[in-house]
């Protein structure tokens, strides 16, 4: 879900903010008021809906634990406008119809902002909840290319979309000895955009595709699928959804003995993909994802402040969920208000430094400063394999 270099120092936007503290969750003011907020003594409220439970229920609560961390740090350095920031996390699930109803509560609650759906499922059905309410989303994960149908200028993703994931990773498969790629998706919007914009992509570099075709989400075995990938004498497979299923995937392929590469998109990027498939199944498996807290130098300082301020290992976009909050911060300090449509132009304007790279939002409101890399699971940890510039 991403496109940028790698390179990142952590500014002194982002040092400002480096400490410990605490959160809540009350506030007495409407965010949506146009008053400068700097008058207000009110806490700034900003609301996230995360899946907290189902079965991407480990990236959302690493994803809560760097948003928690962020909010600590903004507090202990002075809050925002000279206001405490609160946090209020509504469970997403990555379910459609949850989803609508976490943002739904987030609005009833005053939200500033919100910083993080994680899956596209749960954020393109939400995005006219929060448009209606007037309210910018800071997305640090989620990238189907269906978010941006809606036109919502006030949604801003920290993360390129699928379409540039899938033109990052194409360049990547001759030298992964991938040739014949078998395209496989769940169906879903993210795995779904993703899987067509890389099947173009693919065509476009005339490198044929010889299997094209969708697996059931929560199924228990995808031995049909691997079934299909040898009839198809594919050399490769390219998995376009998240890492529940894909661990399945890699794990039936190669109990039918499929034993070529496999690459897995973002969405499975994931260390709990082990204990699905087991770390046998995973040689000769390869990630694009953007850069994580374990593999980029640059992020190392973070990663020491993250596992101290919580039991859980961040997960592929924990940095990013970090930043979202940075970012939300960022604005309304420029904004010096609260108001929502003051707050999203600020926003656009956007050029902050980070564990990662520097943020800058294009025309789409995407991300533009940091890019995708590709790794690889050895001893238990993802190790970097490719950044983009090579």
């Amino acid at each position: 879900m991403r496109q940028r270099p790698i390179v990142g120092t952590v500014a002194v936007a982002i040092v400002l903010f480096s400490a410990t503290g605490c959160a809540g969750s009350a506030t007495t003011e409407n965010p949506k008021s146009s008053d400068n907020a700097s008058t207000s003594s009110a806490h700034i409220i900003f609301g996230a809906f995360p899946p907290l439970t189902g079965p991407n229920a480990a990236s959302g609560a690493a994803d809560r634990a760097a948003f928690e961390m962020a909010i600590k740090e903004v507090n202990a350095a002075g809050g925002v406008l000279g206001r405490r920031v609160d946090l209020v996390v509504a469970d997403g699930a990555c379910d459609p119809q949850q989803a609508v109803a976490a943002a739904e509560d987030l609005v009833s609650k005053r939200v500033a902002v919100t910083v993080g759906a994680d899956c596209s499922t749960a954020l393109v059905p939400a995005i006219p909840v929060l448009r209606a309410a007037g309210i910018s989303h800071i997305e640090p994960s989620a990238n189907s290319t269906d978010l941006l149908k809606d036109g919502y200028n006030g949604l801003f993703l920290l993360t390129g979309t699928a379409a540039d994931e899938a033109a990052n990773a194409v360049p990547w498969l001759p030298d992964l000895n991938a040739h014949r790629t078998a395209v496989i998706h769940d169906g879903t919007s993210y795995a779904l955009t993703f899987a067509q914009s890389l099947k173009q992509v693919l065509a476009a570099a005339k490198r044929p595709t010889p299997l094209y075709m969708e697996i059931i989400q929560g199924a228990r075995s995808q031995g049909i699928a691997a079934k299909k990938v040898l009839a198809s004498n594919a050399d490769s497979v390219f998995y376009t959804g998240y890492y529940t299923e894909a661990g399945v995937l890699v794990k039936d392929l190669r109990a039918a003995g499929f034993d070529g590469p496999i690459i897995l998109g973002d969405g499975a990027t994931s260390l709990s993909i082990i204990e699905t498939s087991g770390k046998k199944a995973l040689q000769n498996v390869f990630f694009v994802t953007p850069p994580s807290a374990s593999t980029t130098t640059s992020a190392q300082s973070w990663l020491a402040r993250y596992r101290t301020s919580s039991d859980i290992e961040p997960e592929a976009f924990s940095m990013q969920a970090y930043m979202s909050v940075m970012v939300a911060a960022d604005a309304i300090k420029r904004a010096k208000s609260v108001d929502h449509e003051a707050v999203r132009r600020a926003l656009v304007r956007t050029n902050l430094s980070g564990p990662y790279g520097r943020i800058k939002f294009d025309k789409r409101g995407v991300d533009s400063g940091t890019g995708f890399n590709l790794l690889k699971i050895k001893d238990g940890q993802f190790n970097l394999v490719c950044p983009p510039s090579c």
